[in-house]
């Protein structure tokens, strides 16, 4: 197995299950060698270090902000057009609802505007952070991308849930309820893949619940 593979593996099982501690741990073990291994490293710690930056654990939150941003900064240093440390720095300040986030994921978008998955980030920093019709507009016209249709009907559901749009809301969540076997077994199965359904199901079910 190659490095990469490795620090993919290792990344990937941790966040699945939500123990970053552990990825961290794994992650560390793995020694990197290349430039694009080390780029890719940092990146993965960063994610990790992020997910332990939890207001609800607000004893160890800037510390561990402080290593993620150390982490994503690093792999900037190694390659100073890494998209994927762009929106790591960003979606530390999003998790703050700090509107300086656009600065990073609008930046990331300038860089690699053709990828997908970095304009769906970005229409995410603006559902975060109050840009609604930017947001919708944007995951709209990512929906016909395979990969990113359950995420972004998802998000649409929340975004008009948000904003009163019951009706709206509960489209979309049937929509995104009907997507959710088409997920990857390990997404379906995993916390964060079971959390994802109820929540859906929630929202598919809003003007029901209300209306009681």
């Amino acid at each position: 197995m190659t490095i990469t593979n490795q620090l993919m593996n290792a990344y990937s099982q941790a966040a699945w299950a939500m123990k970053p501690r552990q990825g961290i741990r794994k992650l560390n073990t793995i020694r990197a060698v290349t430039r694009e291994e080390k780029e890719l490293k940092w990146c993965y710690l960063g994610f990790m270090y992020d997910h332990l930056a939890n207001p609800h654990w607000p004893g160890i939150r800037r510390e561990m902000e402080a290593a993620a941003r150390h982490a994503y900064r690093q792999a900037l240093r190694l390659n100073p057009d890494c998209t994927t440390a762009m929106i790591g720095l960003g979606r530390i300040l999003v998790n703050r609802e700090d509107v300086r986030a656009l600065k990073w994921y609008r930046k990331a978008f300038q860089v690699d505007p053709g990828a997908p998955k970095v304009e769906f980030s970005l229409a995410y920093a603006c559902s975060r952070l109050g840009q609604w019709k930017e947001a919708m507009d944007r995951f709209k016209r990512l929906r016909r991308h395979k990969a990113l249709g359950f995420a972004c009907v998802f998000n649409l559901a929340q975004l008009h849930a948000r904003r009163g749009k019951k009706k709206r809301a509960q489209h979309y969540a049937k929509i995104a309820l009907k997507l959710f076997p088409s997920l990857p077994k390990q997404e379906r199965k995993s916390k964060g893949g079971i959390a994802f359904k109820a929540a859906i199901t929630d929202l598919a079910h809003l003007r029901e619940q209300r209306s009681i």
